[in-house]
Formats: structure tokens, C-alpha cells, sequence
């Protein structure tokens, strides 16, 4: 979810923080998660020099970032416990499941006060059952009509070129994009990608809709695979084949499915009329032929 600029500064507002008057220029905030650190991190700039301060998830916001970010900003003396007021705002939002909370300018009102200028922030939406507060702001997605539509079942897509006819349907972020560096390099024309996150096992009426958003582009092709290390590849196969009697695709149907009780799986799919591959470059090269 992405709040605009107006419902950031409201949401700041509500906090106590100062969002309005003109002010001394000091630079651009924010705290954004770190995955490779795997923590917070606090990134403070200033006539373009950028300084990026870890925050420790498990002492959280210690009084030596707050000072350095300061620092780093000039920001005046008689505006330190101001400044410090909202990098606490900012930590608390990076907490809710905020993937970045940025403030571009941040600004040193006269009176002592730091004031936002800008604001930019994006949660994670899949966190969204844990905050009905979000839903007074609305909900901003990025990416195209056919990646938001998917973003709203809690999938992930990639849509490269709108003009391809051919829809991956896969389970895994790692092989989403192994499915899409493949197939483009074997000059075949995707439409859409799309990593399914463990949506098929939640029932039928998911994966119901996973389909209704792909049979909308008219594939030619659907590929759909993944790989499983419990032993729920049948069940896999039966959520897939209840969800194309509700919601057809159209075109081939090429699927590819490995790990426990992949045969099982594998000979559903025949009997369901698909076309199965036990390997899954064989199943890519049979897409990319049709292309």
C-alpha cells in the first residue's frame, strides 16, 4: 500500500508531527528495511551526501544514530529534540510493516520545530489483515492494471510486455523469475509472470482467481508449475483442475511440477487434459515453441 503525499502528512499530522510553515532546508529522511542487514536502517542526506545508520532490532533506536543523523543534517540545536521526535515517528511506522517511510524536504521551522515537506511511504499490503487502521488512507498499488489486480489476491506479478500471449503461473518468487529469464531468452513474448505464494493451497476459490486474472489477457499459453518439498503436490494438481472447470483458461495449458508426490500430480494433469512435463526446461522450450 502506498500513501500519497496528503494522506502521509495527515498521518504525520495525527502524530503530533509538524507538517505545515516554510523552514530552513535541512535535507531527506527516511528509514527503510534493510534485507541484506536484516534490520532497519536510518538514511539521512544532505547536498548529496548520503549517510545510511543500522538501527538493531533488538535495542531499537539508540540515542548515538539519533545524534549522527543530527549531525549529519545540521539540524539546529534548539530543533534536536524536534528532529529526534519524528525519526521516533518514522521508527514506529517502519515497524508496521512499512517497507519505507521517506521525508523529502525535511525543513527547521523558526520556532524550534521540524516540519515535513514531503512524504513518501509504502507498507507491505500482505500485512494489511493486521491493520484496519489502513483503510481510511485507501489503497495505492504500483505497477500495471493486471500487477495490482494480482497484488490484490496476495500474489506477485511481472508484466513485461503487454502485447505477449503467454501467462506464467508459478509458485515461488526464485522461480518466477527463473521462468521469465528462460522463456525471454528463448525469444518467447510474456505477458505476464506471476508467483502465486502459497495461494493454491488456501482452497480453490483463490486459485479461482488467480485464474480469472490470467484467462483476462487471452494466453495463448499458460504455463504453471513449482516445486514442493511437503508432500501437497496432488493437492496442488486438484486446486489447479478444480479452478480451470470454474474459471477455463484459454490456449495450452503446459504444466510442470516436481518434488514429493510430483507423479501423483503429474498424471492428474494428463488425465485433466494439460500438457505435463516432468522437466522444466522441457516445459519452457515447449512454451517458447509456440510462441
Amino acid at each position: 500500500m502506498i500513501l500519497t503525499d496528503e494522506e502521509g502528512k495527515r498521518l504525520f499530522a495525527a502524530r503530533g508531527v509538524a507538517v505545515a510553515g516554510e523552514g530552513a532546508l535541512l535535507g531527506r529522511i527516511s528509514i527503510r528495511l534493510d534485507r541484506d542487514r536484516r534490520c532497519h536502517a536510518l538514511v539521512v542526506e544532505r547536498d548529496g551526501k548520503e549517510m545510511s545508520l543500522s538501527i538493531d532490532p533488538f535495542t531499537g533506536l539508540l540515542a548515538f544514530v539519533l545524534r549522527r543523523a543530527a549531525k549529519h543534517l545540521s539540524v539546529p540545536e534548539e530543533a534536536r529534540a524536534s528532529f529526534e521526535a519524528l525519526v521516533r515517528v518514522l521508527y514506529v511506522l517502519a515497524l508496521s510493516d512499512a517497507l519505507r517511510v521517506e521525508i523529502d524536504p525535511v525543513l527547521a521551522r523558526a520556532d524550534g520545530a521540524i516540519a515535513v515537506g514531503g512524504v513518501a511511504m509504502e507498507f507491505d499490503r500482505i500485512a494489511r489483515f493486521r491493520h484496519p487502521e489502513w483503510a481510511e488512507y485507501g489503497e495505492r498499488l504500483p505497477g500495471t492494471e493486471a500487477e495490482q489486480a494480482f497484488m490484490r489476491l496476495g500474489a506477485v506479478a511481472a508484466e513485461p510486455d503487454p502485447h505477449g500471449r503467454i501467462v506464467a503461473v508459478v509458485s515461488g518468487a526464485g522461480l518466477m523469475m527463473t521462468v521469465l529469464d528462460m522463456l525471454t531468452a528463448m525469444k518467447a513474448t510474456v505477458r505476464c509472470v506471476v508467483d502465486m505464494q502459497g495461494l493454491p493451497l488456501q482452497g480453490v476459490e483463490v486459485m479461482r482467481s488467480i485464474f480469472e486474472n490470467a484467462g483476462r489477457m487471452s494466453p495463448k499459453i499458460t504455463l504453471i508449475g513449482g516445486r514442493f518439498q511437503a508432500p501437497v503436490a496432488d493437492r496442488f494438481a486438484e486446486a489447479v483442475i478444480a479452478a480451470n472447470k470454474l474459471a477455463p483458461l484459454t490456449g495450452r495449458v503446459v504444466t510442470w511440477i516436481a518434488g514429493n508426490r510430483a507423479p501423483e500430480a503429474q498424471a492428474m494433469f494428463a488425465a485433466a487434459g494439460f500438457e505435463p512435463h516432468d522437466d522444466m526446461r522441457a516445459a519452457l522450450a515447449a512454451v517458447a515453441k509456440d510462441r
